[in-house]
């Protein structure tokens, strides 16, 4: 949870910093630029980090070594293909005239290998347990992000371009550090037979793991890309910021959520689904009141700390954390529900309660926000996550519920 709470600070504190001293329109072109490097975040999660995660501790944990490098390495290689593709949609918005925001994507284009390397060498270091390496690793980048950003500041020269190029650089040397502390060297050994079989692996859990990271991402990042196109920059900055006060109680439900996933499992392997749903019980509970007191906390006090974390001309904006305290009970149920589902190989009502989630936030989400700007977007999101949560609920009604285990596949059913 430590290391969890300095990794997350990073990206927070550096956000938070932004919205406070850039101006909202170069803020709202770093909270785009970020969403599109978040397309390729899920992929790199669905296809390497989810299923490296797995294997490291099972069929691939007799050769840690050899496996984290082949990880490593692959995570540069997405990471450059997933650059090259940033690199050309900066050069379409150059030739179309919008050079602030061409400059910043261009510099996440360049950070993007190794900001990938940089989660999948985390992940390592937590399999292999140097949670305090990993938490000093994160910290000093954390201190480097905030003393980045006030350098900026102080020089008149922060905006999306600087911003996103000192975010690279400091995924680069936290990349840098974590591999020399854990040993790690890339090696991708395309041609040889064991990484083919490796890459074979990676495709086949692809096949069900993409699509529902997709429509997991899709309900509450579309509006990163839609606000600007319907209601303008200052719009998308202004749900940016408001978003950025539910980081801390997101990033603990996250937490929450994957130490939890294996207890499901163990749960449902000693006591059957009756355990399960004692157990699932149990964590909602835990999940819904830490998620209740923070949205009470934002109902509250939250246009409060908005004008003052975010003061000048996003303080106008402050009403928009309101609709966004529906949402951490949301996600909480949601998260906690996927846990439980994933622990017992039910990706199919996974995938569905996603798709349904997906839906609601292309039916009502630009016609919300094109009402009501951010405050439409935040309300969206929201009602998509009740949806999701409301179909997974279902499927642990009484009778509605058998679990069944499939050795080597998983398989929607």
């Amino acid at each position: 949870m430590v290391e969890q709470a300095v990794f997350a600070s990073s990206t927070f504190l550096f956000t938070l910093l932004l919205a406070r001293w850039a101006e909202p329109a170069d803020y709202g072109a770093w909270t785009v630029c970020f969403g599109l490097f978040g397309v390729f975040g899920t992929l790199h999660s669905a296809c390497l980090l989810e299923p490296g995660t797995v294997w490291s501790a099972g069929r691939h944990g007799s050769e840690p070594g050899r496996y984290g490098a082949w990880l490593t390495a692959a995570s540069l290689t997405a990471g450059l293909t997933a650059g090259a593709a940033l690199a050309a949609l900066a050069l379409v918005l150059l030739l179309n005239g919008l050079g602030p925001e061409a400059g910043a994507v261009a510099a996440l284009a360049a950070a993007t290998p190794f900001v990938l390397a940089q989660w999948m060498l985390r992940r390592l270091a937590i399999l292999r347990r140097r949670f305090a390496t990993a938490a000093v690793i994160f910290g000093v980048q954390a201190a480097a992000l905030v003393g980045g950003a006030s350098i900026l500041d102080c020089s008149d020269a922060l905006n999306a371009w600087t911003a996103a190029s000192l975010y690279g650089f400091a995924a680069l040397g936290a990349a840098a550090a974590l591999a020399a502390a854990l040993g790690v060297r890339p090696r991708l050994a395309a041609g040889s037979g064991w990484s083919r079989r490796r890459l074979a692996d990676h495709f086949d859990w692809a096949r069900w793991a993409v699509p529902s990271a997709a429509l997991a991402w899709l309900p509450t990042n579309c509006y990163t890309f839609a606000l600007p196109l319907i209601a303008g920059l200052e719009e998308a900055a202004a749900l940016g910021a408001a978003t950025a006060l539910m980081m801390p109680a997101l990033n603990a439900l996250l937490a929450l959520a994957a130490a939890r996933t294996p207890w499901f499992a163990e749960c449902l392997a000693n006591g059957g689904q009756p355990a399960l749903r004692v157990a699932l019980r149990r964590t909602s509970a835990l999940a819904l009141g830490g998620a209740a007191a923070w949205s009470v906390v934002l109902i509250c006090f939250g246009e409060i700390a908005f004008r003052a974390l975010f003061p000048g001309k996003l303080a106008i904006a402050s009403e928009v954390v309101i609709w966004t305290a529906a949402a951490p009970p949301a996600y909480a149920l949601t998260m906690t529900l996927d846990a439980a589902l994933r622990a017992s190989g039910r990706l199919r009502a996974i995938f569905v309660a996603r798709l349904a989630a997906a839906a609601t936030a292309l039916l009502v989400g630009p016609a919300a926000a094109y009402a009501l700007g951010a405050r439409g977007a935040a309300a969206a999101q929201s009602l998509a996550l009740m949806a999701a949560a409301a179909l997974m609920a279902r499927e642990f009604r009484p009778n509605a519920f058998r679990a069944r285990i499939e050795v080597g596949r998983t398989s929607f059913r």
